[in-house]
């Protein structure tokens, strides 16, 4: 879900599987934030009649995104060869795609499947999709940081509280630990699925 704060005229858009729970319950606790459009929808699935000066979502290292995302999805997968989530398709939803053509019961069958269909990088792309109208990233790998520079940015009086909470939806134990591949598979995966020259604007504090 999207989250708005009026009066620090400030946006988030839910990227899934990089610590947007943690954001998002923040801002509707602390900035009085309110709930918008579909759950993890881009700006442009948005209706807003203003937009806000500050858009802000968050950004996770490709490989690591997989293994929290295939780590969540056996989590609650009904048997072994379970692969339906969101099976109704919704476009607006940014794993659509993901979902339906790379479902695997192992994690090198998923990074298998996801180097054949998508030789440009999923995560890459669908970060440029949350790029598209956004004025600021912030970083998984950093997030109470980053998050504790943005609420100053946007004038919160306490910014520190971002480090007092608890972290929230870490992915099962039981499944990260399956997440490992044979090297050459996840050198290929870093060589097509990648961070560099996406120029993300991340939020400094």
């Amino acid at each position: 879900m999207s989250i708005v704060c009026d009066d620090y005229d400030l946006l988030f858009t839910h990227v899934p599987k990089t610590g947007g729970i943690f954001v998002e319950r923040l801002l509707l606790d602390e900035l009085g934030g309110r709930k918008v459009g579909g759950r993890h929808a881009t700006f442009r699935w948005l209706s807003l009649p203003q937009v806000p000066k500050v858009r802000v979502f968050v950004v996770r290292q490709p490989i690591d995104w997989y293994r929290s995302y295939w780590a969540y999805v056996r989590s609650i997968a009904r048997s072994r060869a379970a692969w339906i989530i969101w099976d109704t398709g919704r476009p607006s939803h940014p794993t659509t795609l993901l979902d339906r053509s790379c479902g695997a019961d192992t994690f090198e069958g998923f990074i298998t499947n996801v180097v054949r269909h998508f030789p440009n990088g999923f995560v890459r792309s669908m970060y440029c999709d949350f790029m598209n109208g956004a004025t600021h990233a912030l970083r998984t790998e950093r997030l109470r940081d980053d998050l504790a520079a943005l609420l100053q940015l946007v004038g919160y009086a306490t910014p520190g509280v971002v480090h007092e909470r608890p972290p929230e939806n870490q992915s099962p134990p039981k499944w990260t630990a399956k997440t490992t591949l044979p090297i050459d598979l996840e050198r290929r995966l870093v060589e097509l699925d990648n961070l560099d020259g996406l120029q993300l604007p991340y939020v400094t504090p």
